[in-house]
């Protein structure tokens, strides 16, 4: 046998590789590869293009641990312009029988990382259905997480799903005086209604935001 007759040839079992069926490919391996990728370049880089801007890849994985939890619903989930979300459902389901299987856990890992990575395309139209289907508010994708979110974050959200104008939670000094800031730093114009966006309430509704931005204008 030549040296070209042994490439073509299965070393394990002899088989003929030329007229070997090769299995395709499923289309969710394609995209994960892809959100891999997508992932490992920002990393590298320091930065992810969303929405034809350059964010810091800090507040990207930032986001992308909260859009994680709130992807995260289970056989709630409604996504509908995702093309894999009965294939997530269906991991979920086999983890509520087989809740020790390691690799369905893995599998849903892999999806859950798939679906942040659609939201952060297309923007905002991906986000707003997201919202939209599963009855969220901006409220529910910025608060109740330990250690505040990014104002970048915040902005992302509030891009897609306005504030709502209701009282809201109590705001501290600190958030104002950082949300002025943040907005410095990107040279967007001090006002009242450009940083109570970046804080996440309404500018003339939300009495203690209020008092300490007019305490703090100068």
């Amino acid at each position: 046998m030549t040296s070209l007759e042994e490439v073509v040839f299965c070393h394990n079992c002899g088989n003929d590789l030329r007229i070997t069926r090769v299995k395709e490919v499923q289309e969710y391996y394609a995209l994960g590869l892809e959100v891999i990728q997508w992932f490992e370049s920002g990393l590298k880089n320091g930065y992810f293009l969303i929405n034809k801007k350059k964010v810091n890849s800090v507040w990207v994985f930032q986001g992308m641990t909260r859009l994680y939890l709130k992807l995260d619903l289970g056989e709630d989930l409604v996504l509908n312009n995702f093309p894999m979300t009965e294939e997530y459902k269906i991991i979920c389901r086999k983890l509520k029988r087989y809740s020790s299987k390691k690799s369905s856990l893995i599998y849903k890992s892999f999806f859950l990382n798939i679906m942040v990575y659609h939201l952060f395309q297309d923007y905002p139209n991906n986000l707003v259905s997201f919202a939209k289907d599963n009855k969220f508010t901006y409220r529910t994708f910025t608060h109740r997480f330990m250690g505040g979110s990014s104002f970048w974050y915040k902005n992302f959200i509030s891009g897609a799903i306005p504030v709502q104008n209701k009282l809201g939670r109590k705001i501290t000094e600190c958030e104002v005086l950082g949300a002025i800031k943040y907005l410095e730093s990107i040279g967007i114009n001090i006002n009242q209604e450009n940083v109570a966006n970046m804080v996440g309430c309404h500018y003339s509704i939300h009495k203690g935001f209020m008092r300490i931005y007019k305490k703090l204008s100068f």
